[in-house]
């Protein structure tokens, strides 16, 4: 389902936003080679972190979140519901259960 996807979308933006705020680019393979063996500037990483706040803040509102009966009760489709930055996975195995999470 599109909404889902769409969803999952929203969930990275929100899960590479709090990541960043902690200094952790691997997300973004080539900024994380390049600031491997630094620390990014904290001007760096608030302008990352404003970038995927308004992204998102324009996927909510060219897909704003529809009351559906399809997508109302998640739970019953998939019991094991994912919750973005509770996980203790790599930063590549996350992003990819979330994208299997909203299948």
């Amino acid at each position: 389902m599109l909404a889902d996807k769409v969803g999952a979308f929203k969930d990275k933006l929100k899960l590479w936003e709090q990541r960043v705020n902690k200094g952790v680019f691997d997300m973004f393979q080539t900024s994380a080679e390049t600031l491997k063996d630094s620390k990014p500037e904290q001007a760096f990483s608030d302008l990352v972190s404003n970038h995927l706040r308004v992204l998102l803040q324009e996927f909510k509102r060219y897909f704003p979140s529809a009351k559906n009966p399809r997508t109302a009760k998640k739970w019953i489709r998939n019991p094991f519901i994912f919750k973005p930055g509770e996980s203790t996975l790599p930063v590549r195995q996350e992003d990819q259960l979330l994208d299997i999470a909203k299948w």
